[in-house]
This record gives C-alpha cells, sequence and structure tokens, in this order.
C-alpha cells in the first residue's frame, strides 16, 4: 500500500524536524500610511479610501525565547487598485516581503495617538506602541497576538469578462483561540476554536465577506500541528521531517510530500508563494475533519483516530453528492486508527476510507416519506469518471475491497445496481488492458465488491447493538472475506526503530450519506483491527479497557464527519429521542443553512480563483488540483491557448414534437420514418451524397462547407407528453416520457450501429420532456453535465408552465 514517492531531484532543502512554524508567537503589527496615486482611473480616488489603507508586519517569534527581539518578518503593503479588465484580476493588490533586519517588540504603553481613528476603527483588540528601527513619520502599533498564521484570503467579485472595475478584497487569517488534543508523534495536535480575518483595506463592508468563512471555523472541525520536543526519557524523534497533518504514518515514514487531499488552507497560502515565501516556515497545514484520542496511563497505550476529509469535491449534504469528472467524490474521508506506545517508541497504523458512491446522482433537498435518488448520467457517460476514481485509489492505497452497505430495494436499489454494474464493467476493462497505467488494476476481481443490505439485515437479529450485529452478521459471516482481507492488507507497525509491516490495501466503504451506516461498521472493522495492532506490538493490556475507549472515540468520530457535511451528529449511537431530534435538525440545516455553508467551503478552498471569470474557464479545461494554483499562472495559460488547442465542427439536430398527450397510439409506429427526415436526413440543401436516397422532403439550413452526415448531437423535445390534469400537475407521471425516450433509444441502437447514439440526460416538467443523445465515442470528452426544471405556475410552485434545460460541455478546453 501507499506506493513510494518518486525520485525526483529535490528544488527545497529539507526542513529539520524543529522548524520556526512549529513553535511559533505570531505578533501582528499596523502601519498606517497614505497611498498617492496619479492615475484617473484609480478607483482608490476618494478621500475615504486614500486614508483607510496600511502596511502590516507578521513577526514570528520563537516560543522559547520570547524576548528575543531579532526573528522573521513578513511585511504586507496593500497597493492603489486601478481599474482594470476581469482577465487581469490574478495580479494582487498587495505585495509580501521577507524583512530579516527589522527589530520589532510590543511595549505596555498607551496606544499612539497619532495612529488616529481611521486606523483603529475596525480593530477591538488593544493597541500598544512599538519599538522599532525603521525611520518613519508614520508610527507602528501593536495590534494582537496569534496563535498561528493560516495564510491571505483573497476574494475578486467579478462574474464575467467585461471592463469592470474588479475589487478584490485581501483579508490575513489569523487562528486566536485553539484547544490543545494532545501529543501525537513529535507534534501537539491543535482543534482551532476561533479565527480573526484582518483585511488589508479598512473598508467596514468588507467585514460581511467573510463572516461564513468564520462561521466555517467555530465548528471545531479544522486542526493543525505544531512541534513539540521529545520526552525526556527517550530523546529521539519518530520522522526525519517535521509531523505533516494530512499524511498518514506510513506516509510520513515513506517521505511524503503533503497530501493535498487534506490541504485545506493551500489556497490561502498561493499568495505568499507568489511571492516566493517558503511556507513551511510560516503556515502550518490545516486539515479538516475529526481527531480524536485516548490515553491508558496505566498500561502505556494512546489510541488516536484522525478522520481527513478530502477538498477536492467538499461541501454540504444535498449540495455534493457522487463524483465530479475528475473522479473525487463527496464526502472522501481517510480514517487513521492509530496504536501508540510512547516508552517503547512504537506504534501502528491502520487506514480505512469512505465516500459517496462513484456516479452522478443527487437527492431532492426536502422529500416526505420517501428518498428519491436521482441518476443524472448513463453507464456510459459516467465510466470515465469512475475509473478515474479508481484508479486514484489504487495509486494510493493499492488494491481495494468495496463494501456498498446500502438497501436492495426502493430506490437505493437502483443506484447500488448501477454502481454494481459500473464496477463489473471496470474487472471487465481491467483484464482487457494491460498497459502500464493501469497495471495496479490488473489484479482487480469481481470479488473485491460487497453488496451488504445494512437495514435489511439488522432487521434479522434483536437484541444487539450495532457493533454486536455487524461483528455477527457481517465480519464473522463466512460469505463475506472481511477477516481475509484484513490480514491480507495488513496495517503498518513501527518497532524498534524500523518498519516491521505495512499496509498494502483498503476497505472503501459507502452508504448513502456515508455517515450513519458507515460509521457503525467502521467501528467495528477497527475494534477487530485494534486487538492485531496490540499483538503486532507485543503489548499485554486490559483488553477490555482499550476497546471501551476506542469505541467511544468512535462515536465521537462519526458525530465530527456527520456534523461537516450534515449539521448534526451522527444517527444510530445513541438513543431513538436523539436520533430523532438529530433528523429534525438535519432537515432544517439542509433547508435554510447549507447554501451559505456550502459558498464558504467553495470560498476558502479556491481563495481568489473563486467567483471569477478566470476560474470558470479554469473548471473547464483543468483538473481540481491545477485550478487551486496561482491565478497567475492560469492567467498565462489562457493566453497561449490558440498554441494548444483547435477547433471541432459539430452537427447538432434540435427539434421538438407534440404527442397530444399520447393519445394517438399510430404515433409509435410512424415515429422512427419521421425522426429519420427530420433530424438525420438532414434539410434539402444537404449535398446528395450526404442525404439519403428517397428521404422525406425536410425544411432547414446547413452550412455549404459541411462534411459530416451524421449528427453529433441530438436534442428531442416533446410537448404535450402527458395531460396537464391536476393530478399531473401536482405529481408528474413519467411513465409516457420514459416509454418515448426507451423507444428512441432503441431504434437508433437498431438503425445506427456504425454511429451508436447514447442517452446524455433527460428530463420532465409535466408535459414537457427534453431529452438528449450523442455518439457515443463522445462521451470520454462530456463534462460538467447539469439537468434542471424551472417551475414558473403560482409563483413558481407548479410546473403547467417553465421549462426544462440540460447543461454539458463537449471537448472544450478553454
Amino acid at each position: 500500500m501507499f506506493f513510494n514517492p518518486p525520485t525526483t531531484e529535490s528544488k527545497r532543502p529539507s526542513l529539520p524536524v524543529e522548524t520556526p512554524v512549529s513553535s511559533w508567537n505570531v505578533i501582528v503589527y499596523r502601519k498606517t500610511e497614505p497611498i498617492h496615486s496619479f492615475h484617473s482611473y484609480d478607483i482608490s480616488q476618494t478621500q475615504y479610501l486614500q486614508q483607510g489603507y496600511a502596511s502590516f508586519y507578521i513577526q514570528l517569534q520563537q516560543s522559547a525565547d520570547p524576548s528575543s527581539t531579532n526573528s522573521s518578518v513578513l511585511y504586507l503593503r496593500y497597493l492603489a487598485q486601478s481599474q482594470r479588465n476581469s482577465v487581469d484580476t490574478s495580479i494582487l493588490p498587495f505585495t509580501i516581503s521577507l524583512l530579516d533586519d527589522l527589530k520589532l517588540s510590543p511595549e505596555t504603553s498607551p496606544s499612539l495617538s497619532a495612529m488616529g481613528t481611521q486606523a483603529s476603527r475596525f480593530y477591538n483588540v488593544e493597541q500598544q506602541s512599538v519599538r522599532s528601527n525603521e525611520q518613519s513619520e508614520y508610527p507602528t502599533a501593536f495590534l494582537f497576538r496569534a496563535k498561528a498564521f493560516l495564510g491571505i484570503l483573497v476574494l475578486n467579485n467579478v462574474t464575467n469578462s467585461t471592463n469592470a472595475a474588479a475589487i478584490i478584497r485581501a483579508y490575513m487569517i489569523f487562528v486566536t483561540e485553539e484547544t490543545p488534543i494532545g501529543r501525537l508523534f513529535d507534534a501537539n495536535i491543535i482543534r482551532i476554536l476561533q479565527i480573526a480575518a484582518v483585511p488589508l483595506r479598512d473598508c467596514q463592508e468588507d467585514e460581511t465577506y467573510v463572516s461564513g468563512i468564520k462561521k466555517l471555523f467555530q465548528g471545531g472541525c479544522f486542526y493543525y500541528s505544531k512541534y513539540s520536543k521529545p520526552e525526556s526519557n527517550y530523546n529521539k524523534h519518530y520522522f526525519d521531517k517535521p509531523y505533516d497533518i494530512t499524511l498518514c504514518a506510513q506516509r510520513m515514514e515513506q517521505g511524503h510530500d503533503s497530501d493535498i487531499r487534506f490541504f485545506w488552507n493551500r489556497g490561502l497560502s498561493l499568495p505568499l508563494l507568489k511571492y516566493n515565501i517558503d511556507i513551511r516556515y510560516w503556515i502550518p497545514k490545516v486539515m479538516c475533519g475529526g481527531i480524536e484520542n485516548f490515553r491508558s496511563q496505566n498500561d502505556d497505550i494512546d489510541l488516536w483516530l484522525i478522520s481527513r476529509l478530502s477538498c477536492e469535491r467538499a461541501g454540504t449534504r444535498f449540495n455534493v453528492r457522487g463524483v465530479n469528472d475528475d473522479g473525487a467524490v463527496a464526502n472522501f474521508v481517510e480514517t487513521e486508527q492509530i496504536v501508540l506506545i510512547p516508552q517503547q517508541h512504537s506504534y501502528s497504523s491502520f487506514i480505512i476510507v469512505r465516500g459517496s458512491i462513484p456516479i452522478f446522482w443527487h437527492q431532492p433537498r426536502f422529500q416526505v416519506a420517501t428518498h428519491r435518488i436521482n441518476i443524472s448520467r448513463s453507464e456510459a457517460l459516467s465510466y470515465k469518471a469512475f475509473f478515474e476514481h479508481f484508479k486514484h485509489l489504487y495509486r494510493q492505497y493499492g488494491r481495494l475491497l468495496v463494501i456498498n452497505l446500502v438497501e436492495r430495494r426502493d430506490h437505493e436499489k437502483r443506484i447500488g445496481n448501477e454502481y454494481k454494474s459500473l464496477f463489473d464493467l471496470l474487472v471487465k476493462t481491467s483484464r482487457q488492458t494491460q498497459n502500464s497505467q493501469q497495471s495496479s488494476m490488473n489484479h482487480l476481481n469481481e470479488q473485491d465488491f460487497i453488496w451488504f443490505d445494512y437495514h435489511e439485515q439488522s432487521r434479522t437479529i434483536k437484541n444487539f447493538s450495532a457493533e454486536q450485529f455487524v461483528q455477527k452478521l457481517f465480519i464473522e459471516n463466512v460469505q463475506y472475506p472481511i477477516k481475509e482481507r484484513l490480514h491480507q492488507q495488513g496495517f503498518f507497525t513501527w518497532m524498534n526503530g524500523s518498519k516491521y509491516s505495512t499496509q498494502k490495501g483498503v476497505f472503501r466503504m459507502n452508504c448513502i450519506d456515508c455517515l450513519d451506516r458507515t460509521n457503525n461498521v467502521q467501528l467495528a472493522i477497527g475494534s477487530n483491527v485494534l486487538s492485531m495492532q496490540l499483538q503486532a506490538l507485543r503489548k499485554q493490556c486490559n483488553s477490555y479497557y482499550i476497546l471501551d475507549g476506542l469505541r467511544g472515540i468512535w462515536v465521537k468520530n462519526g458525530d465530527h464527519i456527520s456534523r461537516i457535511y450534515t449539521g448534526t451528529g451522527a444517527l444510530g449511537q445513541k438513543s431513538k429521542a436523539k436520533d430523532i431530534q438529530r433528523s429534525v435538525g438535519r432537515a432544517i440545516q439542509n433547508s435554510l443553512r447549507d447554501d451559505d455553508k456550502q459558498q464558504s467551503v467553495q470560498t476558502l478552498i479556491y481563495s481568489y480563483s473563486k467567483d471569477s471569470y478566470l476560474h470558470e474557464r479554469a473548471v473547464a479545461a483543468l483538473f481540481t488540483p491545477y485550478v487551486i494554483s496561482d491565478g497567475f499562472i492560469l492567467n498565462e495559460l489562457f493566453k497561449i491557448r490558440r498554441n494548444y488547442t483547435r477547433k471541432e465542427k459539430f452537427r447538432i439536430s434540435i427539434g421538438t414534437w407534440n404527442i397530444n398527450g399520447d393519445k394517438n397510439p399510430a404515433l409509435g409506429h410512424q415515429y422512427p420514418s419521421i425522426l429519420d427526415a427530420w433530424l438525420f436526413h438532414g434539410p434539402d440543401n444537404m449535398s446528395t451524397n450526404l442525404r439519403k436516397p428517397n428521404a422525406i422532403p425536410t425544411n432547414g439550413y446547413v452550412a455549404s462547407d459541411y462534411e459530416k452526415s451524421s449528427p453529433d448531437i441530438v436534442a428531442i423535445g416533446f410537448q404535450e407528453i402527458c395531460d396537464l390534469t391536476a393530478s399531473n400537475i401536482v405529481s408528474k407521471s413519467s411513465s409516457n416520457a420514459n416509454r418515448w425516450v426507451k423507444n428512441v433509444e432503441d431504434y437508433f441502437k437498431k438503425t445506427y450501429q456504425d454511429t451508436e447514439y447514447i442517452l446524455l440526460g433527460m428530463d420532465q416538467l409535466v408535459g414537457v420532456c427534453l431529452a438528449i443523445f450523442i455518439r457515443r465515442d463522445l462521451a470520454p470528452y462530456v463534462k460538467n453535465v447539469g439537468i434542471d426544471t424551472v417551475k414558473t405556475g403560482m409563483g413558481g410552485t407548479l410546473g403547467n408552465k417553465g421549462c426544462v434545460s440540460i447543461y454539458f460541455r463537449a471537448l472544450l478546453t478553454i
């Protein structure tokens, strides 16, 4: 498991275990200085804005010697922002420089009167004078002390490419309140409780733009680590570099770089990287998820549970489901179970992962007495993203055992069948393909997919806890190879200063939300692994007491993950009354608060590319890890895009048909020939060598240089697919729409075997239905498919009026 990192020549010097960022005191200073502008187009010409800008000094001071006046200082200076085209908004409105010879130290004297009211208007912290070696008529004031500096959040309000003034708002993000979790390896693990967002320009309205970010961090689900000296009785470090909270123990020992999937403040570090600041000395890596520990002092055992939530497809429950075009899934969590024996300097680490079902699907936000699931793409259109997801997993973790916990009935059955069908296709494809890029999946087989109907199995046994039921009917059931695969995959163990064993694969688990059912099964598996870890470490202890402690931290871990995704703790782990209370809370959270939370998550991850025209083009052209990169690089790439792009011509056939409520059965027999004349034969002015002989006369237009004999994309709209009765308006009947679309699909398969057409998507709004078909060879190049309906009847409540729309990108890289 966890293949070794590539052996490339390092461009950066390796960090010692004790780095300044590991044991910081962060002190923030502020200096007011006017900004003079000499350009008529400068939007900062007003007297109010000229008085409001300031410079900031961020000082890292060694905790061991707080009286020291010599320490590194970051100098941030706001620049006058000019009106410019929005494609150039990657130019930051501030500069960052590193000062090594500046001496700053706070004193207890009152605030400087020269600062004035303008400078302190937006800060409630105590300001004090400072002693500085710089010669300036503008005094520098001590602003506040912080626990850590997380980076710079840059917001851009431009949403199109018009020549509009781009207002870029920049904020320094600091940790102001935190709580320690405990000591793990060579680090203290810290939970963030409160942050301060200090705007680089003093404009009162800027405060409103970061309120959601502050609430996000107040949830208590963000963590970082800082260096802790080895205990005196064993003066050795666990690793050769500072502990990285984004990496599991096995990856740390292998020397991997930070895992960007779990590096949540990476976007905040980009402005510093642009100015060649080595962020390893300044910014701690922040992960989102849950960290819990249990310590048995009598047995000298520390248990740790670390759940790292991926930021590649992050968000809230009904806003983010399934997979995206890059293969990243919603609610993907890597959970690491660590058994640490400090006195022996030994430890064991076990990894298990969870993630949403990797197909394109969604659920309506608020449902009463139903859990309808909509699958938005066909198998052919889902396979590329499905393949990318498992390719990434195999490269990251080695062999997988997929455990699917959804029901085998109702709406969950359909998505479960689709999941199994795609996995079988993946197995078949991996056997046929033997190139080196896919060699890691050559041993994949059908037995690597287990469908365990959790709810149905739980009904067959009474008076058992969730853990006991899973243990009896799943783990100990010979029908499922759980114990066998546990021994095959193993876990990572470090003993006596050397590697004892490694983990060679993982369990990939899911239910619908990847929360409650997944929590219970992972708890049971973790309990079984604990005994194996203790045995490998040759540790004798009170196993019942240790196991009970593990159960406790698994329950808390489930609450952390659930709180991020749904806004409440997990279900099925406490009383039924508590479950009902949390279910109601989830419904309220999903309906009223999730959109704001989703926006805050996206803003934190993408930083200053978010909400910009540049960001929209980057999403269309690049994979997610590259979208979260420096805006200047993206902008330069798009400037030279004509050097590496080409244009393709498409034939798109579009038409609508009123079928009068499907009252004439004869239409079903006449439809195929009419479809040929209407969409495939083409209009009369098409070249005779492209048009079929004896084709039905058809009006239309085609360009004189057109060369394709069949369409690439076919869009068919049906009108009056069903009668506009009161029952159909309130609750639509989809039987007619499904039958007509199915007839068209079958006719395509029968008649056009050389040019195979597949259904891209369809949707219905009462009597209106839209279906889009594309050539199969286009399927790998289609992304960002969106299907939606808009009701306009009775103020947007009824669908007797409205529209259906389907959006997608094909072969688009600009």
